[in-house]
């Protein structure tokens, strides 16, 4: 306030997951569920977004070249548990 400086939103991350949307905020260098999912967290690797469940299964959203910059991740592998 008082500057002259464009004002910037804030990034908002969401999840939609087995029927499920969830809202995400920024831990550290990772992205957990605001509300009601504890175990979740999302991680960029390399061009790729990961999602970790806490018990071993996981989900990989990347970006298809026609999405490139849209800001649009899809799954693009889910993982077994191990």
């Amino acid at each position: 306030m008082g500057n002259d400086t464009v004002p910037h939103g804030r990034e908002k991350v969401f999840v939609s997951l087995q029927g499920r949307v969830l809202d995400l905020v920024p831990k550290g260098p990772d992205w957990v569920p605001r509300h009601n999912a504890p175990d979740l967290v999302l991680r960029e690797q390399g061009r790729a977004w990961v999602l970790f469940d806490g018990r071993g299964r996981t989900w990989t959203f990347t970006a298809p070249p026609a999405l490139t910059g849209a800001g649009l991740w899809l799954l693009s592998r889910d993982g077994p548990r191990p």
